[in-house]
């Protein structure tokens, strides 16, 4: 038979409180839901090191840009893509839950606030949010996107 005392119980937990409190912590923050806002947190730092930095390849020829799509702002309003011919557009597709999206958000805001008067520089950051309700312009603790745009005017409905 396996029979425990308290003190072997005390021991054992004074020897793994560091594994008891990463468990307890881990519970907490997926409990509480915060695992894209944690884990984009612990993304930035480690963008910010410098050990994870993009390489850039050379690209001999450019291919021109397919602006068959439409998108819609945050009133509803389309915007057809053939109207940015010429000018440089930035898109990014993102979402409130992905951690990476939220570990880049603040560098792209930067850029955002120091391109914004340029008249030939378009930020289009597409949401893929499927509850509008929740997504970037109505969440006090996401980022504030002022360019937010969707592929669709109204989100898809379940068929289910």
């Amino acid at each position: 038979m396996l029979y425990i005392t308290i003190a072997m119980l005390k021991k054992y937990l004074r020897k793994n409180i560091d594994l008891i409190v990463l468990i307890l912590v881990g519970g907490l923050i997926y409990a509480a839901g915060w695992q894209a806002e944690v884990f984009g947190f612990v993304q930035r730092g480690i963008l910010a090191t410098g050990l994870l930095d993009a390489q850039v390849e050379k690209v001999d020829s450019v291919q021109k840009a397919n602006l068959n799509f439409q998108i819609y702002d945050v009133e509803g309003q389309m915007i057809h893509a053939e109207s940015l011919r010429g000018k440089t557009v930035f898109i990014n597709f993102w979402a409130t839950w992905c951690p990476p999206c939220l570990a880049e958000m603040p560098g792209i805001e930067k850029l955002y606030e120091q391109m914004k008067d340029d008249e030939d520089v378009v930020f289009l950051m597409i949401s893929v949010d499927e509850n509008r309700e929740k997504g970037p312009m109505h969440s006090a603790d996401k980022p504030k996107i002022s360019c937010v745009y969707w592929l669709q005017k109204e989100p898809k409905e379940d068929i289910l």
